[in-house]
């Protein structure tokens, strides 16, 4: 038995025009490139129901556009009442036995062209909240009949093309759920590594890159100096200018000294005003170049502490201290904090040696 001929009035817009098409939009399939699982869809359709062409399409604002199109070399057609623009508001199976001779459709531009569609029946593509997005549909170029088993099997097709929409929807979640979890490890990994207000590297993940220098300069015979960094009256900065300048500051000298570290050098912060540069291959003079470098970075530059607050000439004190071959990590940091304590005691904003660089320096 054939179905009843849709209502002449198809080509009225339907009151939830607006939804559908937002629908349509959240699939993100409008001018997507040709995917096989469609292809195979309209290739089926076409052998099954015996006709030149089938077509998966999308009804848009003002066009048809054709995910795929089995026998047929355009990929869209302006959105016009009669085939696929009257289907898609239909409820059920939308029927043309005749587009020629039937009024719904033959002033329709694919009907009234040289070798134009003689038969149309399309079934919507229906999502789970009920909304039409386009069609399922296959086309003759000659009037003819589809009985209800041709319709129940277009109408199968038509949910494996919704499957594939829903899959897509599916597989777009899962790729953002990835990427959102990627970015929290990745956030996990900064907060676990790195000091929240400056970015350098934290004391856990300086002092663990420290102690990896150290072993490959003792297997490789090199040379390792670490510089122990204080901010200068950095107190008076937080009495005098509250926390949030002296945050500023600290934030300042952070950028300064990650700026001008070059290959093999690192800095990160220890804690307060404390930070820790670690120069791996440098012999003695090359730690004291280094060293110096870092310093004037910093004083040569005075510092914005707010938006309309004051501008304070910062100032580091550092305590360089190169690797012996035997000692421990923690007997050059005291070296280190020693010769730092001396720069403090002379006047600060300078540099001093450990006192023990002489007898080790290694080339």
């Amino acid at each position: 038995m054939l179905p009843a001929p849709s209502s002449p009035n198809a080509g009225a817009p339907p009151e939830r025009e607006l939804e559908r098409l937002m629908a349509l939009r959240r699939y993100h399939i409008l001018d997507t490139p040709p995917e096989s699982a469609f292809d195979r869809i309209t290739a089926l359709a076409a052998r099954l129901l015996r006709t030149p062409v089938a077509i998966v399409g999308f009804v848009d604002a003002e066009r048809v556009w054709f995910k795929s199109h089995y026998g047929l070399a355009i990929d869209q057609v302006e959105r016009a009442p009669g085939l696929c623009g009257s289907a898609v508001m239909s409820d059920g199976p939308y029927v043309v036995t005749d587009a020629r001779n039937d009024p719904r459709t033959r002033d329709n531009p694919m009907v009234m062209q040289e070798d134009g569609v003689g038969f149309y029946a399309g079934v919507p593509l229906r999502t789970e909240d009920g909304f039409v997005l386009g069609t399922l549909c296959v086309l003759d170029y000659a009037p003819r009949q589809i009985d209800g088993e041709g319709l129940a099997t277009l109408q199968a097709l038509a949910d494996l093309v919704v499957d594939q929409l829903e899959l897509r929807v599916a597989a777009r979640q899962v790729d953002a759920l990835s990427r959102e979890l990627l970015a929290v490890n990745e956030r996990l990994r900064q907060q676990a590594t790195h000091d929240d207000l400056t970015g350098l590297w934290n004391r856990r993940r300086v002092l663990e890159h420290l102690d990896q220098q150290l072993a490959l300069a003792r297997r490789q015979e090199r040379c390792l100096a670490v510089l122990l960094i204080d901010l200068d009256r950095f107190k008076a900065v937080n009495d005098r200018h509250g926390h949030a300048a002296g945050d500023r500051a600290l934030i300042e000298v952070a950028r300064r000294l990650r700026a001008v570290c070059r290959a093999g050098e690192a800095v990160g912060r220890l804690g307060g005003e404390e930070f820790l540069a670690v120069f791996f291959g440098c012999n003695r003079e090359q730690a004291v170049r280094a060293a110096e470098r870092l310093r004037r970075t910093v004083a040569d530059v005075a510092v914005e502490l707010g938006d309309a607050g004051p501008t304070v000439a910062l100032s580091i004190s550092g305590g360089l201290a190169l690797d012996d071959g035997t000692s421990a990590v923690e007997t050059i940091l005291r070296r280190a904090d020693a010769a730092l304590y001396r720069a403090k005691a002379l006047g600060r904003n300078r540099i001093e040696l450990d006192a023990s660089l002489e007898l080790a320096e290694r080339t």
